[in-house]
């Protein structure tokens, strides 16, 4: 279990103790360890705090004494999913529609339903969508979609650990539901991790939107600490922290405990950025979304997202991918002019080269291999033709085959294997196929260009990949 989830675990138990037992369970499950117990005693200060009326355990036991319905208007109420400092989740059936939805009731008055209100208007997929408002039985509801699965704090804390693309992947969609709510004058106030849901499609969905929210001491910006004003630029700095924490595992200010963190958070006082493969101008990115005053940071979370959001593979640099075109170029080259190419060893050699030229350009782009089983099966669809290749070269020189004929039989199985890759997995790799096709027709007019031919278009193939090659949309790699 890793430490995070361990803490997780702890505040689990501790939230739902009578408040006499809390600190004994704290002794005896944290005995020695100082900083895990500090850890779990923010956690809890911070939802105790995550009301201004109530801290959540009174909210929860007035109304679940009150209220535990069998309807909530004209829904029909299945089960309770949680309850919160601002109220109770239940899930339940709306029969005019034959759906089911997630119904908050939050109380009578609550200024969450003005918020409610204005996020109805926004549709985004990033957001969960709110359905209506209403009132029943003396409290106000808000509907709300229903999305089945875990916070992005439980997929921060499984094994193995998330590759920063991942991360940076996920923060960006997340981001992107904020900027929307944004745009639509709403302002979330109290942005964390457990605050974005990750469906079964993977899609990161915004929650929890709320006027009457203070916010978890752990992400709030110092604006929020003095009792000033908050706007975007707060859930900016909400957005930043959680994102710090994500990429560096630590947070980016220190505390022994909540007054402490205040007071650095007030000052500005920030840890510096841990030695890490996290490309520098992400880092750079988050240092100013966290600065003290919020005319300071980005004007917008439109223009945080520019820089976390670009695609990952730009860090890679442009001098590796110049490295990488001219191996590739190199192999093609040696391919198209080698004298040994007329030869049915000569053509098995070239193979073997071009094999050992993969290896070098695996080797150059290692951590984008490393980091993500989608981009290990890429690299695999340009890896197995050259090693069918070798073996189809084998074979050919005990059978006897002639140099044009192993390579028409080359091409062909290259344009065949690609061409599902191609509608399988990613569209452009269709260009190699049409690439093969117009090589075996000239190459069957004119058989004295059939090694050239061959040696061209694998230049071409090859470079393919180094060109269009991206880390895919994190929907494709939330599950692995």
């Amino acid at each position: 279990m890793t430490r995070t989830a361990r803490i997780e675990e702890l505040f689990d138990d501790a939230v739902v103790l009578p408040a006499a037992e809390v600190e004994p369970f704290l002794d005896r499950e944290c005995a020695g360890d100082a900083s895990l117990r500090r850890e779990v005693v923010e956690l809890l200060e911070a939802d105790r705090r995550a009301g201004q009326v109530a801290p959540e355990r009174i909210v929860e036991d007035t109304l679940a004494s009150e209220l535990e319905p069998r309807s909530i208007g004209a829904f029909e109420v299945v089960r309770r999913i949680g309850a919160g400092g601002m109220g109770i989740v239940y899930e339940a059936k709306d029969a005019r529609l034959d759906r089911r939805v997630a119904v908050k009731v939050v109380g009578a008055g609550a200024a969450l339903l003005e918020e409610a209100r204005a996020l109805a208007k926004v549709v985004h997929p990033n957001v969960v969508a709110i359905h209506e408002v209403g009132h029943a039985g003396g409290e106000d509801f808000i509907v709300m979609e229903l999305v089945e699965g875990g916070t992005l704090a439980t997929w921060l804390a499984r094994e193995p650990p998330r590759s920063w693309r991942e991360v940076l992947s996920v923060f960006a969609a997340a981001g992107r539901g904020l900027a929307a709510a944004h745009a639509a004058g709403v302002v979330h106030r109290d942005f964390k991790p457990e605050n974005v849901l990750l469906g079964a499609d993977a899609r990161p969905r915004v929650v929890d939107f709320g006027a009457g929210v203070i916010g978890t001491p752990a992400y709030m910006a110092p604006e929020q600490f003095l009792g000033e004003p908050v706007d975007a630029r707060s859930d900016q700095f909400a957005f930043a922290v959680a994102l710090h924490r994500a990429l560096y595992h630590r947070a980016p200010f220190a505390g022994e405990d909540v007054l402490a963190l205040r007071d650095a958070v007030v000052a500005g006082r920030r840890e510096p950025i841990p030695a890490s493969e996290v490309p520098s101008e992400i880092g750079a990115a988050i240092a100013r979304a966290l600065a003290r005053e919020p005319s300071a940071r980005f004007a917008s979370m439109e223009e945080l997202l520019a820089v976390v959001g670009a695609d990952p593979d730009a860090a890679v640099s442009r001098n590796k991918r110049r490295l990488a075109a001219a191996i590739l170029t190199i192999a093609g080259i040696a391919t198209a002019g080698s004298p040994v190419s007329a030869t049915t060893e000569g053509l098995l050699g070239l193979a073997l080269f071009a094999f050992g030229a993969m290896v070098v350009v695996g080797v150059v782009f290692r951590r984008m291999l490393i980091e993500s089983a989608y981009n290990r099966r890429i690299a695999l669809l340009f890896v197995l033709p050259v090693i069918g290749f070798i073996v189809h070269r084998l074979f050919a020189l005990r059978l006897g085959s002639s140099g044009q004929e192993i390579l028409l039989g080359d091409a062909i199985s290259m344009a065949i294997l690609l061409t599902y890759a191609a509608i399988t997995t990613e569209r452009w790799m269709g260009l190699v196929p049409l690439f093969c096709v117009v090589y075996i027709g000239a190459a069957t007019i004119y058989p004295a260009w059939a090694a050239p031919g061959f040696g061209a278009l694998l230049c071409l193939s090859a470079a393919i990949p180094v060109v269009f090659w991206q880390t895919p949309i994190v929907a494709k790699k939330m599950s692995e």
